[in-house]
């Protein structure tokens, strides 16, 4: 079985803005744990929080965690981390949001929104079985702030 398509959005916000960012899935069939890692420029925005969706936080989820750490082979990107995982495996139907993620416009200008991809840091999986990976699974995106 293959890993869902996950995409990041493009989108034109304004400084001083607080802005969501939606990760939209296709193909999210079964799923038991989710790790994604995004990365994104800390001088142009300001993480502030992440709300799961709601099959996400509906069946007692065993382990939640998202957050920002700085990395991404830059001193200027941090990365954006969701780690979850559960029992009761989950579904959704095609083009909803696994998550969406709200931040502060603090600087103009243009950042890329980039998976993470290397070291497990971006998969889906199902009983504790990574599941395939092919090209395009991962669908960057970006936000310009002016």
């Amino acid at each position: 079985m293959n890993a869902p398509k996950t995409r990041a959005p493009k989108i034109k916000a304004t400084l001083g803005e607080t802005i969501q960012i939606p990760i939209k899935t296709d193909n999210l069939k079964n799923i038991s744990a989710i790790s994604l890692s995004l990365k994104y420029d800390k001088r142009l925005l300001n993480y502030v929080k992440t709300t799961l969706a709601d099959e996400l936080t509906a069946k007692d989820a065993g382990y939640t965690n998202a957050f920002q750490m700085p990395g991404g082979g830059n001193e200027d990107f941090f990365l954006w981390r969701l780690a979850w995982s559960q029992l009761d495996p989950i579904s959704q139907l095609d083009h909803e949001s696994v998550c969406i993620i709200e931040f502060e416009c603090i600087e103009q200008g243009t950042t890329v929104f980039e998976w993470d991809i290397k070291n497990g840091n971006c998969e889906y999986a199902l009983d504790g079985i990574p599941l395939k990976q092919t090209e395009g699974t991962y669908v960057n995106g970006y936000v310009k702030i002016t």
